[in-house]
């Protein structure tokens, strides 16, 4: 989902006629909204009492955030650009929110002796499919030069498509293995 994702946030705007000012603004916000939202996210998981129980519902709601993206150049007419600030924005929020809940979870599922090499590979795996598909979007809005807005849709549906299985593996996975 990164690799269909997050290099093509600046061209998308660009597709809307975004200004320099409403680029900066693409990336400055959702990233401090990230931040603030990691400092809530352990207050707002103990409330639940249970991570599993957080975790799904924030995956769910970024996944969600993916589709008045896709549609943007389809169902707005006017504030483009400041509509998919503010989903991008809120996509990142849950996104973010999930991070410290997931690390806590997987510091009880992996032992400390292991943590090193399983997340090295983990980390080496994810870079490489992030790339491939990130060359693989490049391709896709290549092809579609004349309608670049059909190049993103099919980019940002199959990233929606990615997220949302990644969410129904995490669920089976930690059913087996996790219940807390």
């Amino acid at each position: 989902m990164v690799g269909l994702t997050q290099n093509y946030a600046t061209p998308f705007a660009l597709t809307m006629k975004a200004t320099t000012t409403q680029i900066g603004l693409l990336f400055s916000i959702p990233n401090l909204a990230m931040s603030l939202a990691q400092l809530l996210a352990p207050r707002l998981s103990e409330r639940m009492q249970s991570r599993k129980g957080f975790l799904l519902p924030m995956g769910l709601l970024h996944a969600l955030m993916w589709l008045p993206i896709l549609l943007i150049p389809y169902i707005f007419h006017d504030h483009r650009v400041i509509s998919l600030i503010v989903f991008l924005t809120m996509s990142t929020i849950f996104d973010s929110m999930s991070g410290p809940v997931w690390g806590s979870m997987m510091a009880d599922l992996v032992t400390p002796e292991s943590r090193g090499r399983f997340f090295g590979i983990r980390n080496r795996i994810a870079g490489l499919i992030s790339m491939v598909f990130s060359y693989v979007a490049g391709g896709i809005l290549q092809l579609l030069t004349g309608n670049i807005n059909l190049g993103f849709l099919i980019v940002f549906v199959a990233a929606l498509v990615f997220l949302w299985s990644h969410s129904i593996s995490f669920i089976g996975c930690t059913n087996h293995h996790y219940r807390r």
